[in-house]
């Protein structure tokens, strides 16, 4: 699918435990334009990717969404990229542009020829590789993944921003802003979702769980996130928000809070886009009211 500027994405995390076919569903419903699907899920390795049904085609269509990414390639120092081809595969499949991915491996040289090798892998499927910092893996800041992205000098390999990642590892908005300056082809995706400032005990245990199990909606904490989408004006706008208080809640209630914070962070930023999230809530509410 085409990714830019004012396209939104509703991220696998916030509709956790939803089937590929599911979050198509609740995407559509919220006025999403994009999801991301688990191919791989978290400890797993490639193989699992059978499980997940291949023949995806019907429902993006009938829905009209697209998918973004596909989740996720962990470079882990025994990491045999070969075996990654049908992780790939499927992404090519369901029309996926980007295949998200993490770093365990501390040994940044043998990270970085990984990260080569699973760029020349992805290409010839239309996949870029898009490396995800966190401040409780090998790739530990923004800087970090920039230079490792930067020194592979090969345009199927990007940096992705997350609001929450960059917040808990001491980025700043400004900090992204500089580099999207110098490389703006190297930052097409920011992850949104909103934390406290602080965490009380930053483990790296409890860094994780947040990250994957206890995020807040886009408006609900203390983040910056309207001079995030103020540094990164031209990137596909993705919401990930995994919550303990979505539980008892459908994926399509979830997908509508989702898109609504997304609307309200982008009116705050001075976004205009053709593409206006939360529109057929609007138009549902007009219909109740009349």
């Amino acid at each position: 699918m085409s990714c830019g500027s004012g396209t939104s994405v509703l991220s696998y995390l916030t509709v956790a435990g939803a089937s590929p076919s599911e979050s198509i569903a609740a995407a559509a419903e919220a006025g999403f334009e994009a999801v991301t699907l688990r191919a791989v899920p978290v400890g797993t390795r490639p193989d699992a990717v059978g499980r997940i049904p291949l023949d995806m085609g019907g429902a993006i269509n009938s829905a009209r969404v697209g998918v973004a990414d596909i989740e996720f390639v962990d470079i882990h120092p025994d990491l045999e990229v070969a075996r990654l081809e049908p992780v790939l595969e499927f992404g090519a499949r369901v029309g996926a542009r980007f295949v998200n991915t993490m770093c365990s491996d501390r040994d940044e040289e043998r990270a970085t020829d990984h990260l080569a090798a699973l760029c020349r892998l992805a290409a010839p499927h239309g996949l870029t590789v898009a490396l995800e910092f966190t401040s409780y893996t090998a790739v530990n800041s923004l800087h970090k993944a920039h230079r490792m992205v930067e020194r592979l000098q090969d345009p199927a390999a990007v940096v992705v921003v997350d609001a929450l990642h960059l917040a808990r590892t001491g980025g700043t908005p400004n900090d992204v802003a500089e580099l999207v300056r110098l490389r703006p082809d190297l930052y097409p995706i920011v992850h949104l979702c909103d934390a406290p400032r602080t965490l009380a005990e930053p483990t790296a245990e409890a860094l994780a769980y947040e990250a994957r199990s206890a995020r807040l909606l886009p408006g609900e904490g203390g983040l910056p996130l309207v001079d995030l989408v103020r540094a990164m004006p031209a990137a596909t706008q993705y919401v990930e928000v995994p919550s303990p208080a979505f539980a008892g809640m459908s994926y399509v209630d979830r997908a509508r809070a989702a898109a609504d914070a997304l609307a309200r962070i982008r009116d705050q930023a001075g976004r205009s886009s053709s593409h206006v999230v939360g529109q057929k809530q609007s138009a549902r509410s007009g219909e109740v009211k009349g």
